[in-house]
């Protein structure tokens, strides 16, 4: 489920950091992920969809408007300016 765990000041060091997360999940994308264990909860089962939001690689999505479209990262500046009516 997770390939690893990532201590987000050891990573990215510096003045700021302390304004992010502490820790970043990167998550196993080996295999659709359909149930989850735990032995506080119990098990977990959900349908895998191929779309994920937080795909935060090639070909992830941002969804906008009730419309969900493929997009480069470079996308989401002029996305949400003009969402917001601003020009860039």
């Amino acid at each position: 489920l997770v390939r690893d765990v990532v201590k987000v000041a050891d990573a990215y060091p510096g003045a700021l950091t302390d304004r992010f997360a502490d820790l970043l999940v990167v998550w196993a994308n080996d295999a659709p992920i359909t149930a989850l264990a735990s032995p506080r909860i119990g098990t977990i089962e959900a349908m895998a969809t191929r779309e994920r939001s937080g795909n935060h690689r090639e070909g992830g999505w941002f969804a906008s408007n009730a419309a969900i479209a493929p997009c480069s990262a470079l996308d989401l500046g002029p996305a949400v300016a003009a969402m917001l009516g601003v020009s860039l």
